[in-house]
């Protein structure tokens, strides 16, 4: 039987989209969500760190010129 992960979770969120081998998939995603009037070409994630215990948040900051 599988747990679903649930992605609203800074740590799965953090999972899913804060590793440089899925800047495609996080570019996707801001790009779905803000729809900016230029193409989002690329994102840096600042801090890509998890939280060492469950009930510690570290926010996920970006940069995503445009």
């Amino acid at each position: 039987m599988f747990t679903k992960l649930d992605p609203k979770l800074d740590v799965v969120f953090k999972m899913m989209f804060a590793r440089p081998d899925c800047k495609g998939i996080l570019i996707a995603l801001l790009t779905a969500i803000l729809r900016p009037k230029t193409p989002i070409r690329s994102v840096t994630v600042l801090n890509h760190l998890l939280a060492r215990r469950h009930d510690q948040a570290l926010p996920v900051s970006l940069v995503a010129p445009v």
